[in-house]
């Protein structure tokens, strides 16, 4: 059989194409940034897997692990819901061959969607787990809060005293709110930045007056607050309304100084 010139020419190119693919899978290499092919391996594909097994620890040493919810199947009956103003629960579910945790926006509209582990007696502790981005909020952005060392103020104040991170692909802010309603000030901030797409596994540390924030094994944020710092434990997840999120593999694990 004889192939015309222009077969030659395109099983040529497909014969290099493979090849490049296969040196790049055997040597674990990925293509530039606004490449347009996706490898499995690489950050920004849409099924990637975190590689962070356990949390960085730069002061005391890893302990017991305090709470778990990989999702399987069901969740922990330990969560609580809360929305504004409707209440919503989030829900186990299988996204593309792995069970995940699914925030849901409250329904009718309303302004945020919680998940929350409170009334816990953690002190020095590690909040780990992998989020991916699903749908933004009303005006096109993706980010949501995270929460630690949350103590309740007393009924007629609604608020908490709390250190809350808010993560976004371009900004990280840390803010620290006291139990007087509406009072909370940005003590942190980080313009390092990540991918949107894919997974991504996220670290919060909480050892004395020391918070820290990891993205994917690398250092965001870390503060030390430099007096009445805040000593609660718990954890508390929210997204934007009408934003979506996917959660799996939440370990909370604890610190020993």
């Amino acid at each position: 059989m004889k192939f015309t010139t222009p077969v030659i020419v395109l099983m040529s190119v497909l014969g290099l194409s493979l090849l490049g693919i296969f040196l790049m899978a055997t040597f674990d290499l990925c293509p530039p940034d606004g490449s347009s092919l996706k490898l499995p391996w690489c950050a920004g594909y849409s099924n990637a897997m975190p590689v962070i097994s356990t949390p960085v620890i730069t002061e005391g040493k890893l302990g017991a692990i305090l709470f778990q919810d990989d999702f399987d199947e069901s969740i922990s009956s330990r969560w609580q819901f809360t929305a504004s103003p409707y209440l919503v629960s989030w829900v186990a579910e299988e996204f593309e061959g792995r069970t995940v945790f699914h925030s849901l926006p409250p329904n009718p509209p309303g302004d945020t969607s919680d998940a929350e582990i409170r009334d816990t007696q953690w002190k020095n502790y590690s909040i780990q787990f992998d989020f991916r981005f699903l749908k933004p909020d009303q005006f096109g952005y993706h980010y949501f809060y995270l929460r630690g060392r949350i103590t309740g103020c007393p009924p007629t104040i609604r608020s908490v005293q709390t250190y809350e991170f808010i993560i976004s692909p371009d900004q990280k802010l840390l803010k620290k709110s006291f139990c007087r309603e509406g009072s909370q000030v940005e003590i942190a901030a980080s313009d390092k930045d990540f991918v949107m797409e894919g997974w991504h596994t996220l670290q919060s540390t909480y050892t004395g007056n020391r918070v820290q924030l990891f993205i994917d094994g690398e250092q965001i944020i870390d503060y030390t607050d430099p007096e009445n710092w805040l000593e609660g434990g718990d954890l508390w997840i929210e997204t934007p309304a009408p934003s979506e999120m996917l959660f799996d593999n939440l370990k909370v694990y604890e610190i020993v100084p």
